[in-house]
């Protein structure tokens, strides 16, 4: 009697429509657990600072820039941010500038508290469940993956430029190195 070959653990194929389901949901759960590890990391250093408050120190801590600017570099409406701007300020991490230039214009500058609270954070540690996944793949497994979520998401707008200013000046890479 022969015996049958061995039955592949593989899921059945799916539709276009039925992928890009399954891959929003694994995008949307590794975002999640990202951004967990991420609260948890800042509740330890700064209790009470958020992931969008340290998000925006971040960005702010290169150059000041105003409420608009900010929001157009983050893809959040002001309406969002104004209360973690306000937060910021109020903990003393930022202040509400002036331009010489333009009295109509008010730049957010990072102060020297913020810039310590920056410090006690680093964006990623080295040990990071993320990071020890990514060394799991592989350094081959793991650049084919990273050519395909930027191709994936150079494929979802005709904003091009928007999308290479928003990864050249995200705050994690220029933190990085």
């Amino acid at each position: 009697m022969r015996s049958s070959p061995a039955r592949s653990c593989q899921p059945p194929p799916l539709a276009t429509s039925d992928l890009a389901v399954e891959i929003r949901i694994l995008i949307s759960i590794i975002a999640k657990l990202n951004l967990r590890a991420m609260e948890q990391r800042l509740n330890e250093a700064l209790p009470g600072m958020s992931v969008l408050q340290y998000g925006l120190l971040r960005r702010l801590s290169d150059e000041p820039c105003t409420l608009s600017e900010l929001s157009n570099r983050m893809l959040l409406t002001p309406s969002t941010l104004v209360p973690a701007v306000d937060k910021l300020e109020r903990e003393g991490y930022l202040v509400r500038g002036k331009d010489p230039n333009d009295r109509r214009r008010t730049p957010l500058i990072v102060t020297d508290a913020g810039r310590r609270a920056l410090q006690a954070i680093p964006p990623i540690h080295d040990d990071d469940a993320f990071i020890r996944s990514v060394e799991a793949l592989g350094t081959e497994r793991a650049k084919r993956l990273r050519a395909l979520l930027h191709e994936l998401l150079m494929a979802m707008t005709d904003d091009q430029a928007l999308v290479e200013a928003l990864l050249a000046n995200h705050p994690e890479r220029k933190c990085r190195g």
